[in-house]
This record gives structure tokens, C-alpha cells and sequence, in this order.
């Protein structure tokens, strides 16, 4: 949560690489890799089919989409704002959201 970084351990190797995020913040653009800044990710979930993860980003009001293969990341949910109203996709508002689940439908 406090490195403002999403980790992979490769279970083979043992070896922790950075998925995802450099320092705290946030900027706009959908990029890849440590070009993404997340603030406080506390909650994260992969899809069934193991190919994306979704991590709840705290203090940004947001839930991130990562492709696991490649570190890309874009906005999923929310708009950024502290509230909590419903909504599509990014017309979602979230207030610091700390968890996430995935359900069969």
C-alpha cells in the first residue's frame, strides 16, 4: 500500500518486479508500467481468466484495470471525486475504496 506500486512475484524464480506505479499521484493518461501513478492501492483482485487485475486505488477515488502481461493500465471505474454514487464506468463515484471482488456474472 505505502510504495504506491502494484508487485508480481514470479513463484518460479522468486523474483518481485513492479507491475504497475512509481510515486504517489495520479495522472490521467491510460500508460503502462511505472509510467502509471497510483495513490495508496489497498485492494486488488485478478479476473477469472487470469488475465487482468483490478486494484482498488484509495486516495484517487478510482478502481484501475491492469493487463497482466503487459503492466498497461486504464481507469476502470470512477471519476475521481470522494462520493459515492452510482454510475457507469467512469460516471462512478467511489470514496476511498479498500476492497474489491470479482462474481461469476
Amino acid at each position: 500500500r505505502g510504495n504506491h506500486r502494484i508487485r508480481s512475484i514470479n513463484i518460479a524464480s522468486r523474483i518481485v518486479s513492479t507491475l504497475a506505479g512509481s510515486s504517489a499521484g495520479f495522472n490521467t493518461v491510460d500508460a503502462a508500467g511505472t509510467d502509471v501513478q497510483f495513490n495508496e492501492p489497498i485492494g486488488i483482485v485478478v479476473s477469472t481468466d487470469g488475465l487482468t487485475a483490478y486494484v482498488a486505488d484509495f486516495y484517487n477515488h478510482r478502481i484501475r484495470s491492469i493487463v497482466i502481461a503487459t503492466g498497461y493500465v486504464t481507469t476502470f471505474a470512477g471519476d475521481g471525486t470522494a462520493a459515492t454514487s452510482d454510475g457507469n464506468g467512469l460516471s462512478a463515484q467511489f470514496n476511498t475504496p479498500n476492497g474489491i471482488a470479482i462474481t461469476p456474472d
